[in-house]
């Protein structure tokens, strides 16, 4: 069983799996699906992002954030962002509209609770 650390300089490539599998899971609601690649190492690791709009796409975590690595995505457009949802956000119009949509009815349900004080 491979060991999991909570710290990426320990040079465990569990940490970087751990993380990105972690990070898409929180995001199945604006994706389509993911596979990790076996491709991890000491210092990144990468899945393969199926989006809302069916384009695949590789997304790779690093030391310094989340990036596409792959995909139909211009080579001159490849930023790297801090969070997954930065990321999902950027590249994808359909994620936007269900998060949105999500956020929409949290906040409805909230307010229909609080009305019945």
């Amino acid at each position: 069983m491979p060991s999991t650390s909570a710290s990426p300089s320990s040079g465990s490539s569990s940490f970087f799996r751990t993380e990105l599998e972690h990070a898409l899971s929180e995001q199945l609601f604006g994706i389509a699906g993911y596979s990790m690649q076996s491709s991890a190492t000491a210092h990144d690791a990468s899945a393969a992002v199926t989006l809302l709009e069916r384009v695949q796409i590789i997304i790779t975590l690093t030391i310094r954030g989340y990036q596409v690595t792959g995909g139909p995505v211009p080579a001159n457009e490849n930023p790297e962002f801090e969070d997954l949802e930065a990321l999902l956000q950027h590249y994808s119009p359909m994620y936007n509209t269900k998060r949105t949509e999500l956020l929409v009815a949290k906040l409805s349900a909230e307010s229909v609770s609080d009305s019945s004080w």
